[in-house]
């Protein structure tokens, strides 16, 4: 199933204009990208990702978490949701801003007698960073839980080697490069584990590149 957030209200049709609401955003003592709401809303959708999600029941749908009887989480799935917000970063003496969108799934089942990984709640969070051109600087997702981090590089940035004795390697997906606002992620997710199996940049229905 292919979830396709709708586009802003005003599109973005360059990258020129995401760096002057950048730019605006930037206009206060601290120089932190605060975009106004209008701003906020317009980026957010334009980066949003789209999700094509392997579905073979109940648990490959999302929506939004809830409390049932007894207390026990759900989630409701009788509308497809996505969540947003805005975030910083610091990157070479700057903050950056981040752009964040994550769904959750009602559960992840188990695949055999003994499943550590499975349980009620399953989500995974996408994040783009924008750099003060305009353009994405790096994209990353992590499972709501806070496994499997991974970095999709826009060809802009090196993976550093892994030096500590106790250091996780890091996970590199497929590279991002090129992007235009007339083009969106998409992201195919695995039914029942909700791994991303893969991620590319594709051409919107309206867009020209």
């Amino acid at each position: 199933v292919r979830y396709i957030p709708p586009p802003p209200e005003t599109p973005i049709e360059n990258r020129e204009t995401v760096r002057d609401i950048l730019a605006r955003s930037r206009r206060n003592p601290l120089r932190i990208p605060l975009p106004t709401d209008a701003d906020r809303s317009r980026l957010l959708a334009t980066f949003a990702p789209v999700l094509e999600i392997d579905q073979a029941g109940r648990q490959d749908e999302i929506g939004t978490p809830m409390l049932r009887d007894h207390n026990a989480p759900d989630v409701d799935v009788s509308d497809p949701t996505m969540f947003v917000r805005i975030a910083h970063t610091r990157h070479n003496g700057q903050t950056l801003l981040q752009l964040v969108y994550s769904v959750w799934f009602p559960e992840r089942p188990p695949t055999g007698g003994v499943d550590l990984l499975a349980g009620r709640l399953d989500g995974i969070t996408w994040r783009v960073t924008l750099d003060n051109s305009g353009e994405p600087l790096l994209f990353d997702s992590i499972h709501n839980c806070g496994c499997y981090h991974t970095f999709f590089p826009t060809g802009r940035l090196l993976a550093r080697d892994v030096t500590g004795l106790l250091q996780e390697p890091v996970l590199v997906g497929p590279t991002l490069a090129g992007w235009h606002p007339h083009n969106r992620v998409v992201l195919r997710i695995a039914s029942r584990t909700h791994y991303i199996d893969n991620a590319r940049l594709e051409m919107s229905a309206d867009g020209e590149t």
